[in-house]
């Protein structure tokens, strides 16, 4: 049996019942996913996996992304794992790393184009340094190919890159 984290609560009976298999490969993803993400904020999330709707749901008071920001993305990494027969990989990877150049092309409009105080705040540094902290050499764990972690990182890497040397002309 794969490695649980410590930081996910669930219903050990479920892992030997007749469904085990597909509960345990859940748990497996969630486990190597939450473990990254605590590891890189320094953080203690913990995660209590529901069996009877196939969800996780936030336990610790707060995590340091804001939100429950983690929880939506490990949902969105579930359901492309569990429906991967009607989704090709090509099309998920891109489609993830789309909404995170997204996010990436705020912050460098932000930095680059906007002459309020707002891109010197609190919130906006905090902001942008998670995203770095976060995908810093990132890649969802447990449900990509060997090629699509390739893939993924590569990308990433640029996207990163291009954040980082916004960041460089604050």
């Amino acid at each position: 049996m794969p490695e649980i984290s410590d930081n996910i609560q669930y219903d050990k009976s479920i892992i030997q019942s007749d469904d085990s298999k597909f509960y345990t490969k859940q748990l497996e993803i969630v486990s190597l996913n939450l473990d990254d993400f605590n590891q890189r904020f320094n953080s203690d999330i913990v995660l209590k996996f529901d069996h009877h709707y196939n969800s996780f749901y936030l336990v610790s008071p707060n995590e340091p992304y804001r939100g429950d920001m983690f929880i939506r993305h490990i949902s969105h990494l579930l359901g492309y794992y569990n429906n991967r027969e009607f989704i090709e990989e090509t099309n998920f990877i891109n489609n993830d790393l789309r909404i995170i150049n997204n996010v990436a092309r705020g912050f460098i409009n932000v930095i680059l184009f906007d002459n309020s105080d707002y891109k010197k705040s609190d919130e906006f540094q905090t902001d942008l340094n998670n995203f770095l902290t976060r995908y810093e050499n990132y890649c969802p764990l447990g449900i990509l190919t060997e090629k699509g972690e390739k893939h993924f990182r590569n990308y990433l890497t640029e996207i990163y890159n291009r954040v980082l040397s916004a960041k460089s002309q604050l």
